[in-house]
């Protein structure tokens, strides 16, 4: 129960001690935020996948057949727990990106549903094709969060990241 304000101060503690310019920045992440993001998108969804499993081989049982061969349910426990796992990942790597420094805020400036459907589909990608395409959708993950990485003021935008890198570069790079 702990974990997401372990997490925190330790992530605190390594952002406090960077230093750029003469000053450090802040992490302004929070405990029991992580803590719903990890309730609301991991153990929930585990609780209702391991009910839904439970019921589906408790009804095969009955009738006496068995529930599935070992290797396809080790196959579609990856396939659902890696999709499953989608929105914790954005909503946790959104978390980390929460760091002030010299009275500007650097943050993802993304909406939840477009970027987990994107994530999703470079995740369904990489599923399908055993792997072979996981570097293209890392780089291209990588693509897609820093162009909505902004930086600002209370003003508002006073700049934005990119990623200007090649896919197939990269692709081969990362191989």
């Amino acid at each position: 129960i702990y974990t997401p304000w372990f997490v925190r101060r330790i992530t605190s503690y390594l952002v406090s001690h960077v230093d750029f310019d003469g000053e450090a920045p802040q992490f302004l992440g929070k405990g029991g935020k992580l803590f719903v993001y990890g309730l609301l998108s991991l153990v929930l969804p585990a609780l209702v996948i391991g009910a839904a499993v439970g019921v589906i081989a408790g009804f095969a049982m009955a009738r006496g057949e068995t529930p599935s061969p070992p290797w396809l349910s080790s196959v579609g426990t990856f396939v659902v727990a890696s999709i499953v796992s989608v929105p914790f990942l954005y909503l946790i790597y959104k978390w980390y990106l929460n760091i002030s420094w010299k009275g500007r805020i650097v943050r993802w400036q993304t909406r939840f549903w477009p970027s987990v459907g994107f994530l999703l589909g470079q995740m369904l990608l990489s599923i399908i094709t055993a792997g072979i395409y996981m570097p293209a959708a890392f780089l291209r993950g990588y693509r897609y969060f820093s162009a909505r990485t902004v930086v600002s003021t209370g003003q508002g935008e006073i700049g934005r990241f990119g990623f200007d890198g090649s896919l197939g570069k990269g692709f081969g790079l990362l191989w």
